[in-house]
């Protein structure tokens, strides 16, 4: 039986990072308990804002949207591994020794150590990203996703995105802005990360649960 759930989601909040050329969230009230008796607000939110979900529609031209992918495709078994030693890049020896692992989950998340900045200009630094062989690789190993505590799981620099194509290429989805995954280190755990329910999106906010024995 599930003990506890581990919220590894950042608050969609002032002063969180966002990608550079993002809107921020704005949050407009419509009705007060004053005018109207009731609070309702409306949301003007950027697809890829916060704690966010990419579809293979996010960056291939015939990519499936997150509503064209079975509900089964955003939970399951997850394993985390550690890359906070890893500089700028992510080599694929770093999983080779962890096949078996890797294999035996559904979603493979990377733990860099970059959450710590959330919300500072260190965010949008040197972060580490798979090398695209490190990436083909994980192709491989038959998993739904795979999520990175940092801002993209490219450069900020990048204008080719190779890790994010050969990833959606292959029905993968990404997580990205995922929150302090140290403790999920060598733990065994149950992850989600349903998008919202709107057909056709390109990306999604995601509340992303570890739900741990």
């Amino acid at each position: 039986m599930l003990k506890r759930a581990m919220d590894l989601s950042h608050p969609l909040a002032p002063g969180m990072s966002l990608y550079p050329g993002s809107r921020p969230l704005q949050i407009t009230p419509t009705h007060t308990m004053e005018s109207d008796g009731s609070r309702v607000s409306e949301l003007t939110l950027n697809t890829h804002l916060g704690t966010h979900l990419d579809a293979p529609r996010h960056m291939l031209p015939q990519g499936e949207s997150l509503s064209d992918l079975p509900l089964t495709h955003f939970f399951g078994p997850g394993l985390v591994v550690d890359c906070s030693s890893c500089k700028s890049t992510i080599f694929l020896e770093h999983f080779q020794n962890r096949e078996e692992q890797i294999r035996a989950v559904d979603f493979l998340l990377l733990h860099t150590g970059y959450s710590r900045f959330w919300g500072r200009d260190e965010y949008l630094g040197n972060f580490p990203v798979l090398s695209p062989k490190a990436a083909e690789w994980l192709t491989g190993c038959h998993l739904k996703g795979l999520g990175v505590d940092a801002i993209s799981v490219d450069p900020l620099d990048s204008t080719a995105h190779p890790v994010h194509k050969i990833l959606l290429e292959h029905q993968l989805v990404i997580i990205e802005n995922l929150g302090d995954l140290s403790s999920l280190v060598n733990q065994s755990f149950f992850f989600q990360c349903l998008p919202l329910p709107i057909p056709g999106l390109d990306g999604s906010p995601t509340r992303a649960l570890a739900f741990l024995d």
